[in-house]
């Protein structure tokens, strides 16, 4: 892992929020599809067991806080 071959004590991995009402994003580039969600969850879970002992791994997500979608965030959470 290069964050330990820097010398990295601690890591977070964050991606823009996927909306399940947003099916194609306008640039695919923009965030992950809703449908990539648990992949990418169950891929930051595996590395956080892996390197448990060597390196503190946080996850989140960046998100346009909007009060309507409130319930999603705490959904994610």
């Amino acid at each position: 892992m290069q964050a330990l071959a820097a010398g990295f004590d601690i890591i977070a991995f964050t991606d823009h929020v996927p909306y399940p009402w947003i099916r194609y994003p306008q640039k695919q580039q923009d965030r992950m599809l809703y449908s990539q969600l648990d992949e990418y969850l169950k891929s930051i879970s595996a590395l956080k067991k892996r390197y448990q002992d060597q390196i503190t791994i946080l996850s989140g997500f960046e998100i346009e806080y909007f009060d309507e979608n409130k319930e999603y965030y705490q959904e994610l959470r």
